[in-house]
């Protein structure tokens, strides 16, 4: 019930294979055929291209099973670490301009958001937390704001948030009903959002 994939600018799609236990990703061109199985290891949730088209970054299981965040280099065929905490880090995504990476990250009582940069050098920023549970979906193309998916009580559901990343960053409600909704994508202008109900 579940599909996860990523198209990069030229057009190369990167998608999730659910197995029984383990999946990994594969490069295909527009009519399906297989241009290359990854060396990523295991994805848990999530890979993403960078706005270039020439990193991946994804959330992957370590031996220990705890879940961090990974740096893929296509040309390179190499997979690096790019998150250490204990907690769970999931859910990646780079900025527009491919200097930074945002996820969700268990660390705290809630699920909070942390960004850092690409290079991997600084240490990962706490970015945004609430008492919710809280997933960065999409980036503005601009880069000035994030969709959110967040889910907490009352009745643990899902809504969709606008979180503006200047001022106050006071989240904006989207789609907030009885249902669920979640998975928000921004359109490249930045006029439209497509999202899962």
């Amino acid at each position: 019930g579940q599909s996860d994939f990523s198209f990069s600018q030229n057009g190369v799609l990167v998608y999730l294979s659910r197995g029984s236990r383990s999946s990994g990703l594969c490069l295909v061109d527009r009519n399906g055929k297989l241009l290359s199985q990854l060396k990523t290891g295991t994805v848990s949730i999530m890979a993403t291209f960078s706005p270039d088209g020439k990193r991946i970054v994804l959330d992957s299981y370590d031996e220990a099973k705890n879940s961090d965040i990974w740096m893929y280099d296509i040309a390179r065929d190499l997979n690096t670490r790019f998150t250490f905490d204990a907690g769970a880090d999931e859910l990646p995504i780079f900025s527009p301009d491919g200097n930074k990476v945002i996820f969700s990250s268990d660390r705290k009582k809630s699920i909070d958001l942390f960004t850092k940069d690409v290079s991997g050098v600084s240490k990962e920023e706490f970015l945004y937390g609430s008492p919710l549970d809280n997933f960065a979906t999409s980036w503005s193309p601009e880069g000035k704001s994030l969709l959110l998916s967040v889910r907490g009580p009352p009745k643990m559901q899902w809504d969709l948030l606008l979180l503006p990343l200047t001022g106050e960053k006071k989240p904006i409600p989207l789609a907030q009903t009885e249902f669920n909704e979640w998975w928000g994508t921004f359109s490249p202008d930045g006029r439209w959002v497509a999202y899962q109900s």
